[in-house]
């Protein structure tokens, strides 16, 4: 139910600055809905994270001129 009838939902949307999509959330229910929980995707690097971590621990033992750089 609307406060002011009169105003169509894109005169909503413009007058309080957010998507005509989410006036006509508020319109149907004053409950915001759930968010969703995004699935975790497959990493790429998983599979060399071992060896990326075994070359950055002899970095910090090596020389300065022999670092590896980002």
């Amino acid at each position: 139910m609307r406060l002011d009838p009169s105003l169509s939902q894109r005169a909503l949307a413009k007058k309080y600055g957010v998507h005509r999509r989410t006036v006509k959330q508020a319109i149907a229910s004053a409950v915001p809905p759930l968010r969703k929980v995004p699935r975790r995707q497959f990493r790429i690097l998983d599979p060399a994270v071992g060896w990326i971590d075994a070359m950055l621990r002899e970095d910090l033992k090596a020389p300065r001129k022999q670092k590896h750089t980002v």
